[in-house]
């Protein structure tokens, strides 16, 4: 089952792809739903993954998403260090560590699941 939830209205005709629809849930008033992210105003259920054409014209969130706090370190040859939160992102799962390097420096990509986890990361890497 593909749960799809409804950001900008409420669910109805019109506002969502027809066929291999399962269910359809409007809430009595918007609310927030940590499976989505955001504030919503109800659902859908499939019995099919929608393509990112349909997600995207009718403003759907696909459901089953997971936020995750990008942080990016820089290690410069001089020895200097910054490290700062970037970025909120949803992903099926979390994605994997990233490293690069340029002429003058290091970068590191890092996901944390968690804003506080993200901060003391952050916290620790300044005090290096």
């Amino acid at each position: 089952m593909n749960r799809y939830y409804s950001k900008l209205r409420p669910v109805s005709i019109g506002t969502y792809p027809v066929g291999m629809a399962v269910e359809t849930h409007n809430y009595d008033r918007r609310q927030y739903v940590e499976d989505a992210g955001c504030e919503v105003y109800g659902y859908i259920d499939y019995n099919r993954t929608l393509s990112e054409d349909e997600i995207n014209h009718y403003d759907l969130i696909p459901g089953g998403l997971t936020t995750y706090w990008v942080v990016i370190t820089s290690v410069y040859d001089t020895g200097r260090v910054t490290c700062n939160i970037v970025a909120r992102e949803r992903h099926a799962r979390k994605p994997d560590h990233y490293h690069t390097s340029t002429q003058r420096k290091d970068i590191y990509i890092d996901y944390f699941e968690s804003q506080e986890e993200a901060e003391q990361f952050v916290s620790e890497s300044r005090k290096a």
